[in-house]
């Protein structure tokens, strides 16, 4: 609440003070985030991704939910965050259960072949990641919406309900401020979400290009709040 996010006009020295001045969403979401971060913060073999980009990415992809609000056309469900967070959850289950062999494959699929970790997964193992982090949601008992915005984060367009368009342009915007990218354009990668996601929120490309370049700045004040 004292960071420059909160920015008050008065030191915050009360939780309940803190409480009114974030309100309870917020609030709510930086605890689940908290608890979350020691489970995500992991290296994931067989996809090369360190903990802290695991991390990163999951955290640029659930502040997205909430920068999105003030452009998109449609309501954004609360659970957006949390689903958003959790969208790439089962690359975390796969990598520590899948066999060497099976993870080289995926590997050589998505170095070799080109292919998105979604793709080799599916032609690999007739299942993605989305699917395994929607098993976990449900074993987790969360609501069943935010079940269905992990499993289509990368098909919203089955999913058949806002949360998942929401969670596949914040999964987006996430590649696009933590992906590596070229230093002369900052922090973000102009890697376009699908059509359908930009439709379905009555969102422009604009919306989306300023989108990234906002998150990309709270990125970088959020992360250290959950660093300290």
């Amino acid at each position: 609440a004292n960071s420059i996010v909160g920015a008050p006009s008065r030191r915050i020295g009360a939780v309940r003070d803190a409480v009114l001045l974030l309100g309870t969403r917020t609030v709510s979401n930086l605890t689940v985030g908290a608890n979350l971060q020691p489970l995500m913060a992991k290296t994931i073999p067989g996809y090369n991704i360190t903990g802290a980009l695991f991390w990163r990415h999951s955290l640029a992809a659930a502040l997205a939910t909430e920068m999105l609000r003030p452009c998109s056309q449609q309501s954004v469900s609360p659970f957006a965050f949390s689903a958003a967070l959790l969208h790439d959850i089962g690359k975390l289950v796969l990598g520590q259960l899948l066999s060497p062999q099976i993870l080289d494959l995926l590997a050589r699929a998505m170095t070799e072949g080109k292919q998105t970790a979604f793709c080799a997964e599916t032609e690999i193992l007739s299942m993605h990641h989305g699917e395994v982090g929607g098993v976990v949601a449900q074993y987790w008992r969360l609501p069943e919406s935010i079940v269905n915005g992990i499993i289509h984060h990368h098909d919203p367009e089955v999913g058949n309900e806002t949360i998942c368009s929401v969670t596949c342009l914040a999964n987006c915007v996430a590649h696009a401020v933590t992906d590596p990218a070229p230093a002369e354009d900052g922090p973000v990668s102009m890697s376009c979400p699908p059509d359908f996601a930009l439709q379905a929120l009555g969102m422009s490309e604009q919306d989306y290009v300023d989108l990234c370049h906002a998150v990309a700045k709270r990125l970088a004040v959020v992360s250290a709040a959950y660093e300290t």
